[in-house]
Order: C-alpha cells, then structure tokens, then sequence
C-alpha cells in the first residue's frame, strides 16, 4: 500500500513539473524577429552624435523610403525609383545587415507594435513605422 501512495505521489509531482516547465498553458510573448517583419514607413530620421548634439532632422517630402523585412530573412528598402535587396538577421535588439559581403550592427528599439527606431552604425537614426 505505501509502496503505491510513493508512486502515485512522484507521478503527479512529475505530471505538475512537466506540465509548467513546458509552458503548454501559456501563450508565448512575440519575439523581435517575428515582430520586424513586414513593411515599415519612415516617418522621420536624424543624425545624433558628438558634432551634432541637439540632431539634424532629414526631411523626406514624400515619406515614401520603405524597409521590408521578410521571414525569409531577405530586407529590401526602396526609395522613390531606387530599391535594393539583402539579408538580415536579428540578435536581441542588435539588427544586422549585409552590406556588400561583411553584416553591419545596427540597434533596434520597438517601442510598441507599430512603431521601432533604428539607429545605424553612423548614428543616423530612422524613426519607424509598421504599415
């Protein structure tokens, strides 16, 4: 009889640990590569740095400069009539894109799920905004 009661304790104890160590109950939170893509509008970019501390605004009449991030993890940006295609991969909040053969850091900032900032090597600073 005891030699039962032991088993049955240590197989519910095992059940409960599988159970939430496995997190079948929970929905899991997006992810920042799974929340990149997609199309993103430039809305706004500056530059930021030692030589320009309050940033030069760049202005874009036509709002029309687009990066597109696919699942693929191919990025294409396209401005007016020019456009070019890449890779990128996302690493926690560092994003990098291949430019000619070598991936270049840039960091990633989502303040919700429609709108990030990402700011370049260069400190150019693009604010982002999911179409």
């Amino acid at each position: 009889m005891k030699k039962s009661t032991l088993v049955a304790v240590f197989a519910t104890a095992a059940i409960i640990i599988t159970i939430f160590s496995c997190k079948w109950f929970s929905s899991s939170p997006t992810t920042n590569s799974a929340r990149i893509i997609g199309q993103w509008k430039v809305d706004t970019a500056h530059f930021i740095g030692k030589d320009t501390p309050l940033g030069v605004k760049l202005f874009f009449p036509d709002t029309s400069c687009v990066f597109k991030f696919n699942a693929d993890s191919t990025l294409s940006f396209s401005h007016k009539k020019d456009s070019s295609l890449t890779k990128y991969y996302l690493q926690d909040s560092v994003l990098y894109i291949k430019e000619d053969s070598v991936f270049t850091k840039n960091k990633i900032a989502f303040l919700n799920d429609s709108t990030a900032t990402l700011t370049t090597k260069d400190s150019l600073v693009f604010s982002l905004k999911k179409e």
